[in-house]
């Protein structure tokens, strides 16, 4: 007897049987899943500062300015008293006077040469440590100071 293949939709002859693949595929889909850290990402919501904040707070409107050079000579220039310069080996004589300066101000500028051993900018940050009521600025300069 022939069976109308159109009668219900599905036919008597034998054929290729997907339930084994449908169940290997869905065993595979299952260990994916489970494999995969679907965990979002943390980050950190940061409020850097634009360069229009960085350039006001360590710009020219800072009141003592002090220069760093590649050959240890130390520049300190201020708005209320004379400028003055003296070499990195007579800090010790300027220690007292460099610590008034700094603590005086509500600002202080370093600008640094680019070529400084870091030896002699820690010589200085040592001095300037002493000034706690100052917001210091490091500013690296990529040209010579005089």
């Amino acid at each position: 007897m022939k069976s109308n293949r159109w009668s219900n939709g599905w036919s008597n002859e034998e054929g290729i049987s997907l339930n084994s693949l449908i169940d290997v595929l869905f065993i595979l889909l299952l260990f994916l899943m489970i494999s995969i850290n679907m965990k979002p990402e943390s980050y950190l919501d940061l409020q850097l500062p634009s360069i229009d904040s960085s350039e006001n707070s360590a710009g020219n409107d800072s009141s003592l300015v002090i220069e760093l050079s590649d050959k240890r000579q130390v520049y300190v220039k201020s708005d209320s008293k004379q400028s003055e310069d003296f070499n990195l080996d007579q800090l010790t004589t300027h220690r007292n006077h460099l610590t008034d300066l700094c603590s005086n101000e509500k600002r202080v500028l370093l600008r640094v040469d680019q070529n400084v051993i870091y030896q002699d900018l820690v010589e200085l940050l040592d001095v300037l440590r002493n000034c706690s009521n100052a917001d210091l600025a490091i500013e690296k300069s990529n040209f010579k100071i005089r």
